[in-house]
């Protein structure tokens, strides 16, 4: 049976949040791609460190470090940031980012994490007749509690929340291929084992400690 025009139709507007799945009546979210923010100043309010029983602040900018985080299994380990300071990764195609941070900003964990790695193989997608990729949300409990553990690890009484974006190649997808449908399948797993929706798309992603932030680009 053939989807309806306005059911092949997406709308990525900040109105619009939502994709009619056109299949079971399943609904997700328009994640938009690469998003455009601006960036933070080189120097903020909070950059300027203030000495006690000293005359005066310290204008001295504190120094901000950014850790590079590397796909899951790369030479790269490093994947905590602690307060002040941003995770970055780059290259983010078919992978997904999760970030799990302490809601009161003293830190964070990121992972590049490949969702081949993960799928639960392939199903036909009626409306393509291509292979859509399985996910399910029991799958991702594994890689929810070992990021989580991480943050715990540093942070042992963080109250830990989480963060998700897509890598690039889930953006824009027509909804008459089978990669969307493979898309509809992650979005539903994540938000299982999660929680919470992924908020963004993009090759490139920038996690700010101080106001849990996320910069794509």
């Amino acid at each position: 049976m053939q989807a309806s025009q306005a059911e092949k139709q997406s709308d990525n507007s900040a109105v619009t949040a939502y994709q009619s799945d056109g299949r079971k009546g399943l609904s997700m979210p328009a994640i938009p791609f690469l998003q455009k923010q601006v960036p933070p100043p080189i120097q903020r309010k909070e950059d300027i460190e203030i000495i006690k029983d000293t005359p005066g602040p310290n204008l001295t900018p504190v120094q901000r470090v950014v850790v590079n985080v590397g796909y899951d299994g790369s030479a790269t380990q490093s994947r905590y940031a602690a307060t002040g300071n941003t995770l970055r990764t780059t290259g983010v195609a078919n992978c997904i980012v999760i970030i799990a941070y302490d809601t009161g900003n003293r830190g964070a964990v990121m992972r590049h994490f490949d969702t081949a790695a993960i799928n639960g193989g392939t199903a036909v997608d009626p409306i393509s007749g291509g292979d859509a990729y399985l996910f399910t949300a029991a799958s991702f409990n594994a890689v929810r509690n070992a990021t989580r553990d991480e943050l715990l690890q540093n942070i042992a009484d963080a109250n830990v929340a989480y963060k998700i974006v897509l890598g690039g190649i889930w953006a824009d997808v027509d909804q008459d291929t089978a990669l969307w449908k493979s898309r509809h399948n992650l979005i539903t797993a994540l938000s299982g084992a999660f929680g919470i929706q992924p908020e963004a798309t993009g090759t490139a992603v920038n996690f700010t400690v101080a106001d849990a932030s996320i910069q794509i680009g």
